[in-house]
């Protein structure tokens, strides 16, 4: 069972979708994690945590932190002559950047 470190909610199930959707709301000192060994992909399991309190969670793999998180939806908006991502285009550049610590170019 995952946690949302941010809700300390053990009854849900966090997935990258789900914080995408909440980005915004979210704690910018928060750090994503998702589920190792596994596409990133809006339905991958997520955990929200303040690795300032919190560890790594078992068989999570660190994403990308909140704030980090707003910057490259921020470029990825401003590269597209401010074209709003979908959600799955969201996960794409931040999955990209994780991968190559570069802002995903345009198509």
């Amino acid at each position: 069972m995952l946690v949302d470190s941010q809700s300390g909610d053990e009854s849900s199930q966090l997935r990258l979708g789900d914080a995408l959707r909440d980005l915004d709301e979210l704690d910018g000192e928060l750090t994503i994690y998702v589920a190792s060994g596994q596409t990133v992909d809006l339905a991958i399991p997520a955990a929200l945590v303040d690795e300032g309190i919190d560890n790594q969670p078992e068989g999570m793999a660190y994403l990308i932190e909140v704030h980090l998180a707003r910057d490259v939806l921020r470029v990825w908006k401003a590269w597209r002559d401010g074209q709003e991502p979908t959600r799955e285009e969201a996960c794409s550049a931040l999955s990209y950047y994780a991968s190559h610590d570069a802002y995903q170019p345009r198509d």
